[in-house]
């Protein structure tokens, strides 16, 4: 019963907010397990713990803060994304527009109609596909991504090549079976 009527919601609507609820719980407990591992900023920005790196140090360096400030990264990552949004605002547009449109039509009751004609699902879906890349074209939303990629990743290289993970690379042999036991 819907709260103060006598009506039954419908069984599609009963299954969207079943799958609504699915996915929502999958994407909290992803957040969850992903912040779990978050390192302290302090940490993440402690000054002395910067330095550059000698060659035979670097890819150490790099390998080990990526998988060790990873939550950090996925941060930083969605600020640069959110500063990208903010100051294009007629992309952020575009994105909300576009957003509403797709949800709209899969969400729709019935068919729908242009004037006098109806229009089947694989028009309706080919029209949306079009008109998102028109919106998008005219709003260089492929500069933006590519821009928004290319900040995030080179922010999060340098500051993984620049700090110093606590784990010494520079006694490191060149060949990497010189770790293993001889028999």
């Amino acid at each position: 019963m819907i709260p103060g009527t006598d009506e039954m919601p419908d069984f599609e609507d009963q299954a969207r907010f079943g799958r609504l609820r699915k996915g929502w719980g999958w994407i909290k407990s992803w957040k969850d397990d992903k912040l779990k591992s978050l390192r302290s900023w302090g940490e993440f920005f402690d000054a002395k713990k910067f330095s550059i790196p000698s060659k035979s140090e670097a890819f150490g360096r790099v390998t080990h803060n990526l998988g060790y400030f990873y939550s950090n990264y996925l941060i930083v990552a969605f600020l640069v994304a959110i500063y990208y949004l903010v100051t294009n605002i007629l992309f952020m547009i575009s994105i909300i527009v576009v957003s509403y449109a797709w949800y709209s039509y899969r969400n729709r009751k019935g068919p729908v109609h242009l004037g006098n004609t109806e229009v089947s699902g694989v028009q309706g879906y080919l029209g949306l596909t079009v008109g998102t890349l028109l919106l998008f074209y005219l709003t260089s939303a492929s500069s933006t991504v590519f821009w928004l990629l290319t900040v995030a990743a080179f922010v999060c290289v340098v500051h993984a090549w620049a700090r110093e993970p606590g784990i010494d690379f520079s006694g490191a042999s060149e060949n990497p079976f010189d770790s293993i036991p001889s028999v």
